[in-house]
């Protein structure tokens, strides 16, 4: 029994697509961060 290589998607732009995962990290990386800030916040408020 033989693997059967998968087929390549000539018109898949590996760049654009990594390129595109990054700004969506980089808008995720700062939702975290202002997300870390409100528990924070909140957690001082309840004196925690």
């Amino acid at each position: 029994m033989g693997v059967v290589p998968e087929e390549e998607d000539e018109d898949f732009d590996f760049e654009e697509t990594l390129r595109n995962i990054h700004v969506e990290l980089e808008d995720l990386n700062a939702e975290a961060t202002q997300l870390a800030a409100k528990i924070k916040k909140n957690f001082e408020e309840l004196g925690i």
